[in-house]
Order: C-alpha cells, then sequence, then structure tokens
C-alpha cells in the first residue's frame, strides 16, 4: 500500500502553454496599432491553494484492499487505473491537460501534463471523478485502497489563517536614525533594547479603509471557477 501511495505522489505542474504572447491597446503608447484589434496580457495567480486542499477530508486510518472495484464511486479511496484520453478532447485540454505525469525527458525526470492515454496511474477518487466528468474515461481498474477520511488539518489550517490576518507588526532596527523615525510616528505602540545596537519596536496598525468592492471579491473567484470548469468542458 505504502508504496503505491507514494508513487501517486507528484507535486504541482509548472508550464508554459503558450510561449508568446502580443499585446495591443492603447496603454502601450506609440507601440499601439489602431488598425489590429486591442489585446490585453492578463496574469492571474491562485492564492492559498495548499491550504486551500488541506481543508478537505484527508485520509486518516483503516486502509483496505478493495476487490468490489464497481463500488469505488461510493468509498473514500486511491485508485490505480488505466485511463483513455479521446481525441475528441484533445483540442479542448491542449492547454491544460488532464491528469500529469512524470515522464523521463532527456534523462531528467519531468511532471508533464500531456494528452496521452495513462497506464498505471495512481489518483485520488475526488480527482478521478473530476477526470471522469471532463471526459476521460476508464480502461481497467488494477488497484483499489480504501480508507477512512476527515478533515483534521481544517482548524489548523484556519488558525494559522487567523494568526497571519492578527499579526503583530514588529521591526527589528539597529539604526538611530530608523529608531528615531519609527517611535515619533503616531502608531507607535511599543519598543523592547536589546542592547546598544539592536530594538524591537512594535506598531500598531493603521486603521484600515475599506474602499474597495469586497463584495466583488468574494464574487469574482467563484465566477472564475465556473469559468475553468465550463472551459475543461
Amino acid at each position: 500500500m505504502l508504496l503505491m501511495i507514494e508513487k501517486g505522489i507528484l507535486g504541482g505542474a509548472s508550464m508554459i502553454s503558450n510561449r508568446f504572447g502580443r499585446a495591443n491597446n492603447p496603454y502601450m503608447g506609440e507601440a499601439y496599432d489602431e488598425i489590429k484589434p486591442t489585446k490585453f496580457i492578463t496574469y492571474l495567480d491562485g492564492n492559498s491553494l495548499y491550504e486551500w486542499a488541506m481543508c478537505w477530508s484527508l485520509p486518516v486510518g483503516n486502509f483496505k484492499w478493495i476487490t468490489d472495484f464497481d463500488n469505488w464511486r461510493n468509498i473514500p479511496c486511491i485508485l490505480e487505473v488505466d485511463l483513455g484520453y479521446p481525441k475528441e478532447l484533445h483540442d479542448l485540454h491542449n492547454d491544460y491537460p488532464l491528469a500529469p505525469e512524470r515522464l523521463i525527458i532527456n534523462g531528467v525526470e519531468k511532471l508533464i501534463p500531456n494528452l496521452n492515454d495513462k497506464d498505471i496511474y495512481i489518483v485520488h477518487h475526488n480527482t478521478l471523478k473530476q477526470y471522469l466528468d471532463l471526459g476521460l474515461r476508464i480502461k481497467k481498474i488494477h488497484r483499489d485502497i480504501s480508507f477512512e477520511e476527515e478533515p483534521w488539518l481544517k482548524s489548523y489550517i484556519e488558525l494559522n489563517t487567523n494568526l497571519r490576518k492578527n499579526r503583530v507588526d514588529v521591526r527589528l532596527v539597529n539604526n538611530l536614525k530608523k529608531t528615531l523615525k519609527l517611535v515619533a510616528k503616531p502608531n507607535f505602540k511599543h519598543c523592547t533594547i536589546f542592547n546598544k545596537y539592536l530594538v524591537a519596536i512594535q506598531v500598531k496598525q493603521t486603521k484600515p479603509m475599506f474602499d474597495k468592492p469586497v463584495y466583488c471579491g468574494m464574487s469574482i473567484p467563484d465566477f472564475r471557477k465556473t469559468l475553468m470548469y465550463d472551459f475543461h468542458q
């Protein structure tokens, strides 16, 4: 069981699907071509992806080999499967293929998203369900390990998130000029002198200004999820 589960540890994929993009918009000054269509290059970043994943229900014990492969959808499990990648999905999934694999490229092992069929592929049941929803097919199930699961890391992750949110702002200073500047600020709270070369200065957080559309910050990520799911389908 351990060897099978270890083999399924892949890590995160890092890739450039489109190696070159050219923008064309009024913000480019003289480089803007009014005749051509307006085009922007957008940089998007997902925050706290690991923290989000660690709040899910995770394996806690009672690992067992399962022989009734037909029931895998109804129990928490890790499977070893052969997957088929239908050719009709290749154009749609070309920029972001499902089920990345560790492959040897020029003598170096790399995690490669690709459109090939997968043999002896180890995958968590929730991830496999998503792959099937997005069009992949199970050709064969070789092995199946069931387990009990609980969101046992969720409270710890949320605790760390709240601690970061309510953190104390402390500056370590070894310069007299900078020390006097911080002490003179209206948000100065306390200082601790370690020696004549080092001082810790605690400052209060300045009053936050809620002048941004926080409601959009809540709504947009939900909309983004639906867009990504539609893109894959």
